[in-house]
């Protein structure tokens, strides 16, 4: 039955990403960076995971430069043979918080929850319909995103659209970006938020809000909510926040 579900599972995420057409957050990211005449984005993709995301974009800007992150050491190989032929692209094994450092990132038994927290012992009664099992630690490079962006400052001078997608651990991502949001050097964040309990000292709505609040960020929209069941409650959703002046 697993193999059966595994099966499934990727005949639905095939036909996702090469049949369906764009979400409405996709959409309403490619229409705020035109809008704007951004016809070359600087994107950051940290916790880029398998590359799905960032393929949404290189269609529409053939032009565009784009950083990806990724900590987990097998989904930076299948990445790297990914986008062999997109110069567009660099890669990095690194991850992103507020210090400079060696940390240990938790590998899990579904390999998109990895994370530099622990998984939190509710877990698995807040995703029932996952499997979310801890398996080993593996250690990692850490850096922030003002020391990652001081190095290559003199290739770019902005980031238009900030995708975090770092499970649990956005608070620390952007305390490690303050000069850039201080200096409003960045146009657009996509945030996936976690609801539910599902890591240890995870990144709190409130606390979200308040930080993007207090950098001049206002909410745009709110995409892909996830619920358990029908009417269950929600267990994380997608969040756009762009420059008050940037609509």
């Amino acid at each position: 039955m697993d193999i059966i579900k595994k099966i499934i599972r990727l005949i639905k995420n095939i036909i996702k990403d090469n049949f369906l057409p764009k979400s409405k957050l996709t959409k309403d990211v490619i229409y705020l960076l035109k809008k704007n005449q951004i016809d070359s984005p600087i994107i950051f993709d940290v916790g880029a995971f398998q590359g799905n995301w960032i393929k949404n974009y290189l269609k529409s800007f053939p032009n565009l430069k784009g950083f990806l992150f990724e900590p987990y050491r097998i989904s930076y190989e299948y990445l790297i043979k990914r986008f062999k032929n997109k110069n567009r692209l660099s890669i990095f094994n690194i991850a992103l918080s507020s210090e400079i450092g060696t940390l240990e990132v938790n590998i899990n038994t579904k390999s998109y929850t990895n994370s530099l927290l622990e998984l939190d012992p509710l877990a698995s009664e807040s995703w029932e319909n996952d499997e979310l099992k801890h398996k080993e630690k593996m250690k990692v490079f850490v850096n922030t995103l003002d020391s990652f962006y001081e190095k290559i400052s003199k290739n770019i001078n902005r980031i238009n659209l900030l995708k975090l997608d770092v499970q649990g651990l956005e608070h620390e991502v952007l305390k490690g970006g303050h000069n850039l949001l201080d200096n409003k050097l960045i146009d657009i964040i996509l945030i996936e938020m976690l609801v539910v309990p599902t890591y240890k000292k995870q990144s709190q709505l409130s606390k979200l809000f308040e930080i993007l609040e207090n950098y001049d960020y206002v909410l745009y929209g709110i995409y892909d909510i996830e619920r358990g069941s029908k009417f269950g409650p929600i267990q994380q959703f997608d969040a756009i926040f762009t420059k008050a002046n940037f609509v």
